[in-house]
């Protein structure tokens, strides 16, 4: 009966030390990417940006990674800009950008793959001469890695840039629905302080 005990606590005692070795590896593994160049990470994050959203997001050079609640970067003040006959126009400010990268290969620092977007505290400006700009972005094809925007406002200017309206975003997200093959848009916010929400789709297929 001593044997048995003997036999079941170093067993137990080892499985626990290998569950904890196996944590403490995984731990350091996803702090890999803190030891990147935070040049490079900044040029892998915006090309990444470009090719998989279209999206030209002009990054600052104040970026942490986190790996709480998933592995990603942290960015602060950042820009969003429209080509407008090979010149750039500033449509956004944004505050805070998350982007959740995968854990696939944290060796490879080249290859940054975001996985999910997220805006906070932005501020777009849109007005009649570059509205476009959303529809351009609605018949486009989505990624099919979410984009969310959160606690923004989208302001909307005449030619004497006075502002006709404001909406207030409370949370927006877009992204590409592989498995029904559409393309989806759900916002939720505030324009004149009267609550809206709207549900946008697309049908890929027809």
């Amino acid at each position: 009966m001593k044997k048995i005990n003997f036999y079941f606590k170093h067993k137990l005692k080892t499985g626990i030390f290998g569950l904890s070795a196996v944590f403490f590896l995984y731990l350091l593994y996803l702090s890999i990417p803190s030891l990147y160049d935070t040049g490079r990470v900044q040029k892998a994050l915006y090309n990444n940006l470009v090719e998989e959203f279209g999206l030209n997001l002009s990054l600052s050079s104040d970026i942490t990674y986190r790996i709480l609640p998933k592995p990603h970067f942290h960015i602060k003040d950042s820009k969003i800009f429209r080509d407008k006959n090979k010149d750039l126009e500033e449509i956004g400010e944004i505050k805070d950008v998350r982007l959740f990268i995968s854990q696939k290969n944290f060796f490879n620092k080249e290859n940054i793959n975001i996985k999910e977007m997220v805006l906070s505290r932005g501020n777009f400006f849109f007005n009649r001469e570059n509205y476009d700009y959303i529809i351009d972005l609605l018949k486009k094809d989505f990624s099919t890695k979410k984009i969310s925007i959160k606690k923004s406002k989208l302001f909307f200017n005449d030619k004497s840039k006075t502002i006709i309206f404001i909406y207030t975003i409370d949370n927006l997200n877009f992204f590409k629905n592989e498995k029904e093959n559409k393309q989806e848009l759900k916002t939720k916010g505030q324009i004149f302080k009267i609550p809206v929400k709207l549900n946008w789709e697309k049908n890929l297929t027809n």
